[in-house]
């Protein structure tokens, strides 16, 4: 498991992407938005204990629907990697 700090406005993740990890997000928050061509849609707010991209940690040939923002000054998550659960 590795901490991991983010800034306001970074991506932790972005919509397409391919991970191995999934989060808890340990103090902040995170916007979650999904893309359709142009647009930009609010999807959800995610707060302190939430976990995310757990099926797609899992299922390794599977791309990330969404892209995950840092909304508040920083983010803390804890990243953990399934390779070595």
């Amino acid at each position: 498991m590795e901490e991991k700090v983010y800034e306001r406005g970074s991506f932790i993740l972005q919509q397409g992407a391919i991970t191995k990890e999934f989060f808890v997000l340990w103090k902040g928050e995170i916007d979650v938005f999904v893309t359709d061509g142009e647009r930009r849609y609010f999807f959800d707010k995610l707060n302190e204990g939430s976990c995310f991209c757990v099926y797609q940690a899992f299922k390794a040939d599977t791309s990330l629907l969404f892209d995950f923002q840092v909304a508040t000054s920083r983010a803390y998550v804890f990243a953990i990697n399934v390779d070595i659960l």
